[in-house]
């Protein structure tokens, strides 16, 4: 099993000091990669879940890309439809080569109807849209010349550099919990990344993903990263009404587990559920020093 972090670059969480700080914490940790979440902007009524503020996403890997090292700079996820897929392409690639190599692009088809009204964004087209621009950036950072002629987005006779570092390109990971998403990973991506599924929820859909996978004519497993409510190590445990990730050390470890034989082969972590960075940091050594030991191969 493999630990990545959540990095919030939205609500309280969305200053420099403190998502560069979460971030290089991470990566002290050892950690495999610290995800980012992405939102253009935010309708009235999904105020009180979402938020008001939100850093945007392509920026804030850039900036926290610059104040580490070696982990991995993820999105988990880009609403794919919202920005033409080349400028995606060229986004993503431009951080990957001052990065080093370390991008993963985390892609989702969106669900906020009223973000892409707003963004002039076909509601009922996302779907299509984002397999089309998946299809545009492949091209884009891989063919010397590329060339795509589709129903939503056209490209010919035109030079896309600097390509990528990573070969033949950086991992493209797709999110969401709906069938539609699990088909498009299958066929499209080089791993999927579903949001708050309980294990036994994430289990028959990653069956459905292996299904998928192997019907596509894919012979790879693909990795599945699973993101979970955030994490609360307890000294004692809360009893019957235990949210997941949430009691002492041994139970956290059950969950953990869990989430393994669903078929999870790295968990997404939140810290998020403390009123300070300060408490944040010492839930990530508690976890550190009670829980994490019992997964060595981490």
């Amino acid at each position: 099993m493999q630990f990545s972090m959540a990095v919030p670059n939205f609500r309280q969480w969305a200053s420099p000091s403190v998502m560069a700080t979460l971030a290089q914490k991470a990566e002290e940790c050892g950690f495999t990669s610290v995800w980012l979440a992405d939102h253009v902007l935010v309708p009235n009524h999904e105020v009180e879940r979402l938020g008001v503020e939100w850093c945007e996403a392509f920026t804030t890997a850039g900036y926290l890309a610059a104040v580490t090292k070696r982990i991995r700079i993820a999105f988990g996820v880009v609403v794919l439809p919202y920005r033409p897929p080349l400028a995606v392409a060229k986004m993503a690639s431009t951080i990957d080569v001052l990065s080093g190599g370390r991008l993963l692009l985390g892609v989702a088809a969106g669900y906020v109807e009223k973000e892409f009204e707003a963004l002039g964004v076909p509601f009922n087209e996302r779907g299509p849209r984002t397999d089309e621009a998946i299809h545009v950036i492949k091209e884009a950072w891989t063919s010397p010349a590329p060339t795509f002629n589709g129903r939503f987005f056209r490209m010919s006779n035109v030079v896309f550099e600097p390509k990528p570092l990573q070969k033949p390109h950086p991992p493209i990971w797709v999110g969401g919990n709906s069938p539609a998403a699990i088909r498009r990973a299958a066929h499209l991506g080089d791993g999927w990344t579903p949001w708050l599924l309980l294990a036994n929820e994430l289990a028959p859909l990653a069956r459905l993903l292996r299904s998928e996978t192997q019907a596509a004519g894919r012979s790879l497993a693909l990795p599945v990263c699973a993101g979970v409510a955030s994490v609360r190590v307890l000294d004692a445990s809360p009893g019957q009404a235990r949210p997941p990730m949430t009691g002492t050390p041994d139970e956290i470890i059950a969950d953990i587990r869990a989430y393994e034989k669903a078929g999870a082969t790295e968990l997404r972590l939140r810290f998020t559920a403390y009123p300070s960075l300060e408490e944040s940091l010492r839930a990530i050594d508690r976890f550190q020093r009670d829980v994490r030991p019992a997964f060595k191969s981490a």
